[in-house]
C-alpha cells in the first residue's frame, strides 16, 4: 500500500471512527475530479478512487442516497417503538 493509500485509508477510517460521536451520522465523500491526468492538486488518481471503493466495500460501510440520508441524520433518531 502507498504511503497516499495509507493516508487515505487513516481518513476514512477516521471519518467513520468518529461518526457515532457526531450529533448527525453522515460522511460525505466528495471528488473534483477522479483522473490521471488533471491536476493533482484537485484530483483523485483512479488508482487510489478504485482502492477508497475497495476499502468502503471491505469495511462494509453503508453507502446510501445523498438527500434522503442527509434528511434523515439531521432529523435525528427515530424514537424505539
Amino acid at each position: 500500500m502507498t504511503r497516499l493509500n495509507r493516508f487515505a485509508a487513516a481518513a476514512i477510517l477516521g471519518l467513520t471512527a468518529s461518526a457515532p460521536h457526531a450529533l448527525a451520522d453522515l460522511v460525505v465523500l466528495q471528488y473534483h475530479h477522479v483522473a490521471d491526468h488533471t491536476p493533482p492538486a484537485t484530483s483523485t488518481s483512479r488508482s487510489l478512487f478504485e482502492a477508497q471503493l475497495d476499502m468502503i466495500r471491505d469495511l462494509n460501510l453503508e453507502v446510501v442516497p445523498l438527500l434522503p440520508a442527509t434528511r434523515q441524520a439531521l432529523a435525528g433518531p427515530t424514537p424505539s417503538s
